[in-house]
């Protein structure tokens, strides 16, 4: 009789960027219903770092879908919003309702670049890459996993 497909182990900076991702979905949700329960369903605002809950469970599933998803999430928006950001102003860095600037500011973009390479630099490592194979997909696809 053949023996299960063992589910590869998941590296640990793999599971840490899933929880951060994880971590940010959650707070965008939360924001969600905080803006709704304080203004009403008209002060429903679309928060689109609800997509990082997905991404987060996608990483952890080690779902082909949530590693591309990912880098498109890592490259792309802060390529596009970064420039507006800028363009507009809205860059500006508030903590607890308040306007920082200066170093407090500088210290915070700087922290947030050092995320996106952390980020790129983790799902574009060779162990992690190799983790989203089309290989261990059919292979599981091929034994009927249910996981999948």
């Amino acid at each position: 009789m053949d023996q299960p497909a063992q589910r590869p182990k998941i590296p640990l900076e793999l599971r840490w960027l899933a929880c951060c991702n994880l971590a940010v979905g959650a707070t965008a949700a939360i924001n969600i219903v905080l803006g709704i329960v304080k203004d009403g369903i008209g002060g429903f605002a679309i928060d689109f770092g609800v997509l990082y809950l997905f991404v987060g469970w996608g990483l952890l599933g080690l779902f082909r879908g949530a590693r591309t998803q990912a880098l498109w999430l890592t490259i792309v928006v802060p390529v596009v919003l970064a420039p507006i950001a800028l363009i507009t102003g809205s860059a500006q860095v508030r903590i607890n309702g308040h306007a920082v600037s200066g170093l407090t500011t500088a210290l915070v973009w700087t922290v947030f670049v050092l995320l996106l390479v952390w980020d790129l630099r983790v799902l574009t490592s060779p162990r992690v890459k190799a983790l989203y194979r089309d290989e261990h997909f059919l292979d599981r696809l091929v034994r009927r996993d249910p996981e999948i």
